[in-house]
């Protein structure tokens, strides 16, 4: 289960016109390289599992590019969660 500093990495790439560096992510969510960098590792695994492509561009930056939008998982998820 991703935590909610990685589902923002996830909606923050998703919808991302280019490339986003780990540094400009550790800049944006106000924390460390090194835990953006332990984030990727946990994010990389939920896109692939969920038929995505998690594309590490050396020098350039990180994307996402999934045959759906993953944020809509995040918001069915909540629905159901809250449903009962």
């Amino acid at each position: 289960m991703l935590n909610e500093r990685q589902k923002n990495i996830i909606l923050i790439l998703e919808n991302s016109p280019v490339p986003l560096t780990a540094q400009k992510l550790a800049d944006d969510l106000h924390v460390s390289l090194r835990t953006i960098r332990n984030d990727i590792v946990e994010v990389s695994k939920f896109v692939e599992e969920h038929h995505g492509s998690f594309i590490r561009k050396p020098h350039i930056g990180m994307t996402i590019e999934s045959p759906y939008s993953l944020s809509l998982y995040f918001d069915n998820q909540y629905k159901n969660q809250n449903f009962f």
